[in-house]
């Protein structure tokens, strides 16, 4: 916007006056983009309103650039990059206090297990017979069967 606005100025400070459509041959810009940019450029007090004069058809409203509009669209220019500036330190700032305010984890000392001394993984137990009910799976009843004799 801010280039849009040094070449509105460039190409439009020669004439004691203009409307949207010398702007747009002036500029080479959509006819929809150069009111929008009038519209910008009169509310920062870059281009003034003249007035409405006759044209063809209807009237029309005739702009004359300020003369010290190249410094008014600087100013607002370095106006807003300033603000931007301040927004992001802002959120620096806040991302800086939201990881100080994090508590730091503080070891604690492992629980022993309660199991006796004398239980391990590889111990052996005894059992009468195995249930396998549920796996139904010929070779292990098959091999259930065949130690039996060794469980008994």
């Amino acid at each position: 916007m801010y280039q849009q606005g040094i070449d509105l100025i460039k190409a439009m400070r020669s004439y004691d006056n203009f409307t949207v459509k010398t702007l747009t041959s002036g500029c080479a810009i959509h006819n929809a983009t150069a009111r929008r940019l009038l519209k910008v450029m009169v509310e920062l007090g870059c281009v003034k309103l003249i007035g409405k004069y006759n044209g063809k058809v209807t009237p029309e409203n005739r702009y004359r650039v300020d003369p010290y509009a190249v410094t008014k669209l600087k100013a607002v220019k370095l106006e807003a990059e300033r603000l931007k500036a301040e927004k992001l330190e802002a959120r620096k700032a806040a991302r800086r206090v939201k990881r100080v305010e994090v508590k730091p984890v503080v070891e604690m000392p492992a629980e022993r297990s309660k199991k006796k001394e004398t239980d391990s993984l590889g111990e052996m137990r005894v059992v009468e017979k195995a249930y396998i009910g549920d796996m139904g799976s010929p070779l292990l009843k098959q091999l259930d069967k065949l130690l039996a004799g060794v469980r008994a």
